[in-house]
């Protein structure tokens, strides 16, 4: 659990990345394992952090939020879930549409559920890729699969799922709290040993749980 220091910090973070523009950035940052290292070091130097874990969840609970305020979500696209699915859309060339964008989270997750993925996880010298071609340029573009991207992709497909069909999963055999805290922990520092299909898990699980305790997050 975050000290009261790490709460007010978190706080503080959580209000200055509300008024960026580019609110999707943190969140690829997080699916990066870019955010934990920022934790790590912000640490080292003794200012008070909430592990990256707690971040990055509440920045998906945020957007989760928004897309179900159409007002919201029209003021500020850019924090909506799909977000950094467009970003990551147009990085590669591709137009960063609604569905296009929708097309590629749902790549990430049914490519994060292959057998030969969900018991591994990647490191540097054996990263996890997935190509899809880009047939308006005739090129084959690299996506890379990590932990971090694993766990968005499974509580943004959750969501999206629960607020088209009204279904929610069933709760895992896991969902004690403070265990899934530590695993969402784990995969956005993209933590060796971790794996793959571990964050695909917990994260539909703490989608489910946001869902039980926030319903209007899938009301549309």
């Amino acid at each position: 659990m975050p000290t009261e220091a790490e709460k007010k910090s978190l706080a503080r973070e959580l209000q200055d990345i509300k008024s960026y523009s580019q609110y999707y950035n943190r969140r690829a940052q997080c699916m990066s394992g870019f955010q934990a290292q920022s934790t790590r070091e912000l640490r080292e130097k003794g200012f008070p952090q909430a592990d990256a874990g707690v971040l990055c969840l509440e920045l998906l609970k945020h957007s989760a939020t928004v897309d179900a305020n159409p007002a919201a979500k029209a003021a500020r696209p850019d924090q909506e879930l799909l977000g950094p699915y467009k970003a990551i859309s147009a990085d590669k060339g591709f137009n960063p549409t609604d569905s296009n964008a929708e097309k590629l989270l749902r790549a990430y997750h049914e490519a994060n559920n292959l057998p030969n993925v969900r018991g591994t996880y990647p490191t540097q010298q054996q990263p996890l890729i997935m190509p899809i071609r880009n047939n308006s340029k005739g090129t084959v573009e690299d996506f890379y699969l990590t932990q971090g991207s694993a766990f968005d992709a499974a509580f943004t497909v959750t969501i999206l799922d629960a607020a088209k069909t009204g279904k929610i999963p069933a709760p895992s055999e896991n969902a004690n709290s403070a265990a899934l805290q530590i695993v969402t922990d784990a995969c956005f520092r993209n933590a060796i040993g971790t794996t793959i299909g571990q964050c695909v898990d917990t994260g539909v699980e703490q989608a489910r749980q946001f869902i039980q305790k926030s319903p209007k997050v899938v009301a549309r």
